[in-house]
């Protein structure tokens, strides 16, 4: 009986003890095999003409920003916004973010969500998230969608 409340005991402590541990998080939250596949079935289909509205927003404020694309070249609507541009520069932009946040000496974790739209395969909203070890203010961080996505003939 005497073994039995030590190792209870022990066995307490222990488990006391591990559970004040902060657990140890994954520094890229990042579905990658879902993107290459997403990118890779766009890259196969994707159409030469098409157009789309985007807007983004991140620390600097919102940008709202029609985009058309015809034979592969992007047209905006307004000189003055963050012109990403076409579906490839998206997926591109995806990709040097998460390099770019890497870089971050102090970042903690990198998040990346994104949901793909189901007929083309493009990212229809991404979320994009770099939290710290110590507070940043505004931080690396960002909200993409992309709406109205039409095919032009």
């Amino acid at each position: 009986m005497k073994n039995s409340i030590h190792l209870l005991s022990v066995f307490s402590i222990f488990t006391l003890s591990s559970c004040s541990e902060e657990v140890e998080r994954e520094f890229l939250v990042f579905n990658e095999s879902k993107f290459q596949s997403e990118k890779k079935l766009w890259e196969e289909n994707k159409p030469n003409s098409y157009s789309f509205q985007q807007n983004y927003f991140a620390s600097t404020g919102p940008v709202d920003e029609y985009v058309k694309v015809l034979n592969g070249v992007a047209i905006f609507n307004d000189t003055n916004t963050m012109q990403i541009g076409s579906i490839d520069k998206i997926f591109s932009k995806v990709l040097s973010d998460i390099e770019q946040a890497k870089k971050q000496k102090d970042a903690r974790q990198i998040t990346v969500e994104i949901q793909y739209n189901p007929t083309y395969h493009y990212p229809e909203k991404i979320d994009f998230s770099t939290s710290y070890n110590e507070p940043i203010a505004g931080g690396f961080w960002y909200n993409l969608e992309i709406k109205d996505f039409e095919l032009i003939q």
